[in-house]
């Protein structure tokens, strides 16, 4: 779990995220994009990795449901 601080900031730059990214195709964000906008935050390497994760895990989801012959 955690704590709730690590929590909010999470939420604040996945929102941030939302922002800056919400309006590109999805093929057009590079890998190069995500980590520059994580890297003008200030938070650690583990906040960074967690951030990064999130939005892994829903496209992994969404491709899952997609694909139900791979699960």
């Amino acid at each position: 779990m955690l704590a709730d601080t690590t929590q909010e900031k999470s939420e604040a730059i996945l929102k941030k995220l939302k922002e800056k990214f919400g309006s590109w195709r999805i093929k057009a964000i590079r890998g190069k994009d995500i980590k520059d906008f994580l890297d003008a935050y200030e938070i650690s390497r583990n906040s960074k990795v967690n951030v990064h994760s999130n939005p892994n895990m829903f496209f992994d989801y969404c491709w899952l449901d997609t694909n139900p012959h791979r699960q």
